[in-house]
Order: C-alpha cells, then structure tokens, then sequence
C-alpha cells in the first residue's frame, strides 16, 4: 500500500513540465544499492536527466523488494532527493502447539503467506481467523498468541502459538414438547449427539436430521427452536435444551385427481420437503396443485383446501386433516394462432417461429398463458436480432370456443422497420487504425443491425483489445448511448467510445509466497518473460501450468500498478506451497474371481529441495481368497528430473518388478522386471507429449503350482505418446474431449530378444457431451482401434500375444467380462489354427476395436448411475477366430470423489458362449470410468 501511495506522489510529480534536473540526491540508499542502481542507470552519474528516467528508477526499487515507500522529493529549484523506506519481509511462519487439527488447515485459516511484506493489520486478522477456526470445532477456549522475532533490520519470523486446551463436548439433551408421541421421536434423534463437539456443523446436523423426520411423517409446520446452552464450569461439557413448536402432524387428502393420480400429485408436492410457517398450509398446497394443473394446461382447473381436525379422540389430538378438493376441467388445446399487424412474411411464417420458441407443453398444442407469454418474448427477440429492433407484440387475445375446452390466440404484432448500420464510429481509440477494428467486429454499413450480432461485435472487440495487451480496455458508453437511431428508426449509427488503457507490459516479475518452491521452477512455468505483452491467454496458461503442478495451494497473478497509466509493470505471483509429502493406503474387496482383496501402500515427495524434483514408490497386493488363492504383487519406483537441459522437458524413470496371475491361463503367473526412462513435456496446459528413450521388460512364465520356468522373454521398445486433453474436469468430466496416440516399436537392437520384432500402435477418442445445463446428464462416448505387426522375419520369430497382444474383455474395455474371459485367449487361437501355442506367436498382424457408450445421470447428491453399450473385437490375420465381434449391455452406479468415481457396475453377454461356460453377466467395482 506504502508503494502505491508513492506512485501516486511520483505521478503528482510527473504531471508537471519535463525535468532539467541539476541534481538527484540518492544518498538515502545503502552504499551497495545505490552501486547497483548507478550500474542499472549510468544516465544518473551526469546532471541531466527526464522524468522517464525517474519513472524507472521508482519502478527499479520498488521491484527489488527491499522498499516499501519511494519518492522523489524537490529540495530547490533544480534540486531533488529520493527518499526510501525499508520493507520488513515475514521469511519464515512458523506454527506450534496444534494437536487436533490438521496443521496445513490451521495454517491456511492463518492466511500469512511467506517472503511477503509485514503488515500488522493483516497478522492480527490471521490471529481472529484461526481463533475462529477452533471456536467452530468447539475448542472456546484456546489461546491464539503471536511473537514476531526479527533475524535481521529487514527480516522477520512470525512465531504462530497455539494453546488448543479442552474441546467443548456435548453431555445431554432436554426436549419441550407439547406432542409426547413426537417428543419420544425426536429425542432419539438428538441423544445421538452425546459426546460430540458442540460446534455449528453438530447442530446442523441435528437440526437436518429432525427436519427430515418432520418432513417424512407429516409435521409441515413443526419447528425445532434452539438450543439452550448451558456449559459447566470448566466449559468442557455442555446441556443443550431444545423446543418443538407446532407440534401437530398433517395428513393430506386429496380428492377429485381424474386425469393424474393422487400418488402422482403427492411426488410434485414433495411433502417430506414442505414446510411453512403460515397459519394454515392449505392454501400453500392448493397453490401448487393449481400451478401443477395449469403448467399442464388445465387452464380452468379449481382447487378449494381446508384444514379440518382429524376428530376428538386423545390419540388424534395432534393430527390435522388437510383436503384438497379439486375440480380439474379440461386440458385446454390451441385450435389455431392467428396473426395479424404489420410484418413482411408470411403468417405461416410467423406462426412456426411462435411454436419453435414455445414451451414443450405449447408445441403440443396445449395452452397455458405464461408459456404463450413466453413464447411471444422469444417472437419479438427472434425479430430484433434480425434487424427489427422496434418489434413488439400490439395485444394479443384468448378466446375460447363453446364447450371452452379449445382456444383461439390472435395475436397483433408490429413488426416495425428493418434497422441498418449507417455509421461505425470509434471514439477515443489511438492505437489501432478504425478499418482494423471494423474487421474485428464484423458489422458492416448497410446491412441490418441485429442485436445479437451487436453483442458478439462487443465481445470481440474487447476480446481483441486485450489479446493485444490492453487488458484494462472498456467501452465507457456500452449500456448508455453506443447506438443512435433516426428519427424513423430505420438508420443506426454506432459510436464506440472506447478507454483503451496502457498496453502491458512486463516490466518485471515479482515472485510471492514461495517458502518452499524455488524461483527458477515458477518462472520456468509462466508463458511469459520480461519485455513480453502481458495477455489473457498467456496469464490463463500461467495459472493453469502452475496448478498442474502439484506444488501450490493457490496460484494468483496480478499487476502491481493495476488501474493506473503505467505500461511496464511489475508482475506478482503470488503462490501458497503445498505440502510436498504425501502418503496414501487403502483396502478393499472386488469380484474379480469370485471374490479378491486388494490394498496398496504409497509415499511421495513431489517437491524435493523445492526444486521439481519427485520420487515416489508403491506397494500393491490381490490376494484371490476364492479361486486361486495366490498373492499378485507389485513394487513400483520412480524418479522424476524436470527441466531438463534448461527447458520445460521432464525426465522420468520407472521400475517395476511384479508377480501376476497370466491374463490367458488363471494356473500360471507372470514374473515382470521391467525399467522405463522417458521424457515428456506439455507443449500447451491441454496436450502433453511423452516419449519413451528405452523400455526395456523381462517377463519370466512360471506354473503357480511348482513355480517352475516355463518361458523367458525380454521385450526392449522405444515410442511416443500424444495426449490432448480438453476435459472440464480429468477424474469426473461433464463435457469436452480427450484424446490418445500412442506408438511403440521393439527390436533385437534394443535389447529384445532375438524373435521379438514388432510395432504396436492404439488411439483412442473420448467425447463427454452435456445433456442438460446442470452436466448432471452426460452423454459419453469412446472409439478406441489398436494395431500390432509381427516385423520378425525369423522362422521362430513372433509377438508373444498373452505380453502384447490385442485383448478386449474386462472391466477397461468390454465390461461383462472376467478376466478369464478375456479376448482372444490360448483357446481361441488353438481352435483356430489347430496348433498349440503357449502363448500364441503372432507371425502376421491384428487389429482391434472398440466402442464404449454411456448415459450418465444423476440419482442423488454425488450419487450417479449409468446405462452402457460396450461392444469389439480382434481380427487377426490368417486366423479365422470364432466371435470376432463381442458387446455387452449394463447398468452402473458411481459416487464422484474429488479422485475420480467409485464404481458399481454389472455388464451382460448380448452373445453369451454357453460352450465355454460363460457368466451370463458380471459385476465391475473400481475407482475411475473413462
């Protein structure tokens, strides 16, 4: 704040006439800076200088962060003096005493980012926030002290205590209520929270829980009042004292329904939801059945509702009986539209563009009033982004036939004149050329003024102006007076007045918050450098590849001297470093043969010194405990090496070692040792190219019974990746595209076995396509095609297929499918050729394909179900396989985690092979869908 309060000193100072300066007093600054500034500005050693010299030198302290005011003061005539202030800096923030709270939200709640200026208001905030923090979780009397120890004149520790004590716990409930058959209800509900915190999340959970049972069994008007608190004297346990008022419960009958059924009308009403607090909910309820029925076209639809006691008896003392009576009339049908007035097409014309803007209800010929208002708003919308600007409907009538179940809607509309463009005019604009800018909006002269086309123009002019840099650009006159018209309407002109702003410029880049992450990694990910134009798009993809990262909390980037004249301007990125520690387990059951228990263990440090670096290993373990009995696991290592010479390239490595049950044959395992060293970089935050320099993989076949060799291969390939990712979100997408190209080629050369020669390609292309504006319904579709070609030209040469082949069936591609069922297996080829293989040598080439199809729609909350279509298959050259051609039909569920879905799901054969035993369906459980 101190430095923006010299700008504008400095500004009040350059609005005077240039300066012919005789003398700049610079002895306010340390030896060693005012060395450095002399070196930066050699213009400063002679007697003259211009006041765009002194706009740098300001800019140039400042930027070196170790001022937080800067001024040029006028001592005389032609004398002036740089007065500077020192800047204390908070180097390190350091929080103790937290023991029942995770300390990275403690110290998110604090809000005092590292290595940024010291600012006591902001420190005594930070204090309120995490003494907040613990009174929410019903810690009332922790003490929150802070101690700022300083390390140097400049530099600052802030010192962070925290004194947690005893947690405020709840020991009992007391319940007034005049209903006692409603108090025994509810007071089991609220006995629930004995021994919880009593913090605002405890209470809203309670006062949830009874709202639902009002809801559920008929108490519409009931309230839940308080609680009461009463605390002992330590403040550790607390009595909360609630209160029922209008404890009488409701039944609702209704009478009349013809054309719906009373279950029907008792959905809409939703009356586990209903609540009011007016004297009476007939009314309320009467109101929506009238709706319900007018939404539907019962235009004359009359419904009466009364509140009536349910009799005198003592066990019906608090019930209330509330009866709807409805007389329902008919559905009302539009007989014809008929327009008339001034306008230039035809009726029909008109009438078909009055029903393609109608509701559902109206396009089936059913009148309700507020549709056809509606449906005549888009009429006279439709007419004026065509270039009638003054259209309106005149007046429009409902009359009603005889028997009063048809209408007629005659309708007077004015469609007034055709508006041209007479004149585009820009007012204010200096730094681009007025035929440029008529380019950019794409409005010609003479042509009709559509309003809708004159709101896209807008947009793209402003869009255009800050692609350019001029990102504070605004049109000052966009809701005022932009368009004038003649007298007769029939001529517009179009006057932008546009404030252009200065053009951005990055002068500097100031780096924030960063305690852990160095310098060098933030700069290497911004898509800008000193000099640059600063642009929308350049600041989006900053962000975006900062996040991607891993590394930050938050990623904010802003100008310093925003909202002023200044075209070369300090640019801050301001980060909050994450934790870069990270480790994660779990356990669980699938049905992957009859019945398997997985669990995994896993630790990382993503960030290691601050520089990029990550390593990280993993443990996986299934156990079959049904069928095979047989314990697959698998290690995996890596390393990861970023920037690699001096650029955004990334180098990984990988290693493996794993023991798994053959994908083709349930009574062998497989042995894999397996190293990978790629590069990768993400050309664009959307697509992201990696390469494999040497993979190279020993597999070792074992009988899992005596764990003896039956075979050795070693597989060494090199080839690229290609992602291009256009999802909103990569673990629960609702729309977008992502896409997958990847090619891999193995050889002798590389370190393959003698025999192993090939090249393997696959692709694939997903599509999410929103079906509703909440993305709630999600149409998903995937087309995936594999190749393999055998490029050996030995006798003995071949594609190992059970370690490279092209297999569909499982839960990743054809669900319905167990992974014994998998496609095409040992037997398959065996009944194809006659020729035992094991495992079948590829000699030829195979390709694959596949297409997965989804209908995605919400149940409730973040609980979602799916129907699919999976359908493939595998052609293989020279082999005739049996069922080219597999598909599967299925039902899923899936409950969205910030990590991806958990998934429920069970496909069934649509060509089920009786011959091989097969499962008529199978159930899928796993996290993530594609």
């Amino acid at each position: 704040m101190k430095a923006l309060n010299s700008w504008l000193v400095f500004f009040l100072l350059l609005s005077t006439p240039l300066l012919q300066a005789r003398e700049l007093d610079l002895n306010t600054l340390s030896p060693v800076t005012k060395s450095d500034l002399i070196r930066q500005f050699p213009v400063f050693k002679s007697d003259h200088f211009k006041k765009s010299d002194l706009e740098n030198l300001i800019s140039w302290l400042i930027q070196q962060e170790k001022y937080d005011s800067a001024e040029i003061q006028e001592t005389s005539t032609d004398s002036f003096k740089l007065v500077v202030g020192k800047t204390k800096r908070m180097t390190r923030i350091l929080i103790s005493g937290v023991k029942n709270a995770p300390e990275s939200e403690v110290r998110r709640e604090f809000a005092i980012i590292e290595k940024t200026n010291f600012d006591q208001a902001n420190l005594l905030e930070g204090i309120e926030r995490v003494r907040k923090y613990y009174n929410e979780r019903a810690y009332n009397n922790a003490n929150v002290d802070l101690e700022v120890i300083p390390e140097s004149s400049t530099d600052l520790v802030i010192q962070l205590k925290i004194t947690e004590n005893a947690q405020t716990l709840i020991a009992g409930q007391d319940l007034i209520c005049e209903n006692p058959d409603l108090k025994e209800k509810v007071e089991k509900i609220i006995r629930k929270s004995n021994g919880q915190p009593l913090t605002e999340g405890t209470l809203s959970e309670i006062r949830q829980k009874v709202r639902a049972y009002f809801g559920e069994y008929g108490y519409l008007k009931a309230e839940l009042q308080g609680p009461v608190v009463e605390l002992n004297k330590s403040e550790t346990e607390a009595h909360l004292i609630f209160t029922i008022e209008k404890s009488n419960r409701f039944e609702v009958q209704l009478l009349g329904t013809k054309a719906y059924s009373t279950s029907k009308l008792r959905d809409f009403l939703s009356l586990e939801t209903f609540y009011t607090s007016n004297p009476s909910a007939a009314p309320e309820l009467a109101s929506k059945i009238r709706n319900f029925y007018l939404s539907n076209g019962f235009a004359r639809v009359q419904v009466q509702a009364e509140e009536v006691s349910a009799g005198p008896e003592p066990e019906r003392k608090f019930l209330r009986l509330i009866q709807i009576n409805i007389d329902e009339g008919p559905q009302i049908k539009i007989q014809s539209v008929e327009f008339s007035g001034r306008f230039l097409q035809s009726q029909d014309s008109y009438k078909k563009l009055f029903f393609e803007n109608a509701s559902e209800l109206v396009q089936k010929n059913f009148y309700n009033r507020d549709d056809v208002e509606s449906s005549l708003k888009a009429l006279v919308i439709d007419r004026q982004n065509q270039g009638y600007l003054k259209a309106k409907v005149v007046s429009s009538r409902t009359t009603y036939n005889k028997d009063r179940d048809q209408v007629i809607l005659a309708i007077h509309f004015d469609e007034g004149p055709l508006t041209l463009v007479e004149k585009i005019n820009f007012i204010g604009t200096e730094s681009f050329r007025d035929e440029q800018l008529k380019e950019v909006l794409q409005l010609e002269v003479a042509r009709p003024l559509k309003l809708n086309a004159l709101e896209e123009a807008i947009g793209k002019l402003k869009t255009f102006y800050r692609s350019q840099g001029f990102l504070e650009m605004s049109l000052t006159n966009e809701r005022e007076d932009l368009v004038l018209y003649s007298e007769d309407n029939t001529l517009a002109t179009l006057n932008f007045k546009v404030y252009e702003g200065p053009k951005i410029i990055v002068g500097s880049i100031l780096i924030e918050g960063n305690s852990l992450t160095r310098n060098y990694v933030i700069l290497k990910e911004l898509e800008f450098k000193v000099d640059d134009v600063l642009t929308p798009q350049n600041l989006d993809e900053s962000i975006a590849r900062l996040q991607r990262l891993g590394h930050f909390n938050s990623v904010d980037i802003r100008t310093l001297e925003e909202k002023t004249r200044v075209s070369r301007r300090t640019i801050v990125v301001r980060v909050s470093d994450r934790e870069p520690g990270l480790f994660n387990m779990g356990i669980g059951l699938s049905n992957e043969r009859r019945l398997t228990l997985r669990g995994y263990l896993g630790v990382a440090y993503r960030n290691i010194a601050g520089t990029g670096r990550a390593a990280s290993a993993r443990v996986d373990g299934n156990y079959n405990i049904a069928d095979i009995k047989y314990l697959e696991r698998k290690i995996t290592t890596g390393y990861l090496e970023p920037y690699l010479f001096d650029s955004r390239m990334n180098g990984r490595v990988n290693f493996t070692q794993s023991n798994t049950i053959n994908t083709t044959n349930d009574s062998r395992g497989v042995e894999l040792r397996q190293a990978t060293f790629s590069v990768e970089q993400d050309l664009t935050s959307h697509i992201l190219l990696s390469f494999d320099l040497w993979n190279k993989a020993t597999y070792r076949d074992y009988e899992l019974s005596g764990n003896g060799d039956i075979n050795r291969v070693e597989i060494a390939s090199i080839g690229p990746t290609l992602d291009l990712d256009f999802r909103d979100h990569p673990f629960n997408p609702t729309k977008g595209t992502f896409t997958r190209l990847n090619v891999e080629y193995a050889s002798p050369s590389l370190g393959s076995s003698e025999t192993i020669e090939f090249l393997r390609s696959n692709a694939s292309f997903t599509h999410y396509i929103p079906l509703t504006n909440s993305g709630r319904w999600v149409f998903a579709n995937s087309i995936r095609g594999g190749y393999l070609k055998n490029m050996s030209t030995r006798v003995d040469g071949g594609v190992p297929y059970d370690k490279k082949g092209l297999i569909l069936g499982g839960q990743s591609t054809i669900r319905g499918f167990t992974p014994g069922e998998a496609f095409p297996n040992t037997n398959d080829f065996l009944v194809a050729t006659g020729i035992v293989q094991d495992p079948f040598l590829l000699k030829t080439w195979a390709v694959s394909y596949l297409l997965k199809s989804e209908i995605r729609f919400p149940v409730s909350g973040a609980l979602g179900g799916a129907l699919f279509y999976d359908g493939g298959g595998v052609q293989v050259k020279d082999v005739n396989l049996k069922r080219g051609y597999r598909d599967t039909i299925g039902i899923g569920f899936r409950y969205a985690t910030p990590v991806g879905a958990v998934s429920a799901e069970i496909g069934y054969k649509l060509d089920r092979d009786r011959s091989r035993d097969e499962s008529p369906y199978v159930f899928h459980f796993s996290i993530g869908t594609f």
